[in-house]
């Protein structure tokens, strides 16, 4: 009886002593500057698809269908649900499609845009709602940096691309009219839109610092469909060559 009572002692010590070093799992703290998003076991991980939903913005979003399929759609034994608007290539397209996706407190990141235009907007939404957004299409300068020197003007904490800085594009362009066709007088004509009028604006600034002259800078508006008068402007202006940048279906 004795001993008996001496086991159970000894038993209960063990108990008292393993609790006791045994540590609480200290509750996750979330230090991430841009945020934290809580996905409990068995529910989704939900990505925002903004996509122009014609053109190469249907390119995009089965691009990014494809990717997930490689997953089967799955993320850490998550599945993965997109919820997937049409940012329509305008400011006005990519607030509303980035207001619809960021209402879900369940978004943990938004894929696109497809334009820049749209992305001027998307991002800034995007960024006061501390998650991220990828872009595989987008190019204006303004949504990175101008000439790698300073933040665009329309860049956002927690906007990236993996597309190439429309700069890139300009300088190339500029160089090859100065110096491969040997053309001093260029006029340039964008949409006001945001990828248009970046390559154009760097296109302008390149090209005079190699010695040319831009002799004509104007603009359409997106909506146009008869180009006769700005047409006949170039054509007064002396221009050898038109720098002439646009979306579709312009």
């Amino acid at each position: 009886m004795f001993t008996k009572r001496i086991s159970i002692v000894v038993m209960g010590l063990a108990v008292v002593f393993l609790t006791a070093c045994q540590q609480t799992k200290p509750a996750f703290k979330c230090t991430d500057k841009i945020g934290c998003v809580t996905i409990k076991p068995g529910e989704p991980v939900k990505l925002g698809v903004l996509e122009w939903a014609e053109y190469d913005g249907e390119e995009q979003t089965n691009s990014i269908n494809l990717a997930l399929g490689k997953w089967d759609n799955k993320f850490l034994g998550h599945p993965i649900v997109t919820l997937q608007e049409d940012e329509q290539c305008s400011a006005e397209g990519g607030t509303n499609a980035a207001l619809k996706v960021v209402a879900d407190p369940q978004l943990v990141a938004i894929l696109g845009t497809s334009c820049s235009s749209a992305a001027t907007t998307a991002s800034r939404i995007m960024s006061e709602n501390n998650l991220v957004m990828i872009s595989g299409n987008n190019s204006s300068p303004a949504l990175t940096s101008v000439n790698g020197q300073q933040p665009g003007p329309d860049w956002h904490t927690g906007y990236f691309r993996t597309e190439f800085n429309d700069v890139l594009t300009a300088k190339t362009a500029a160089a090859f009219v100065f110096q491969k066709l040997a053309i001093k007088q260029v006029a340039t004509i964008d949409d006001g839109t945001a990828y248009p009028k970046g390559v154009v604006e760097a296109f302008g600034t390149f090209f005079k610092e190699l010695g040319g002259e831009i002799v004509l800078n104007s603009s359409v508006n997106k909506e146009d469909t008869n180009f006769e008068p700005v047409l006949k402007s170039v054509e007064l202006s002396g221009a050898k060559l038109l720098f002439f940048v646009l979306n579709q279906p312009q």
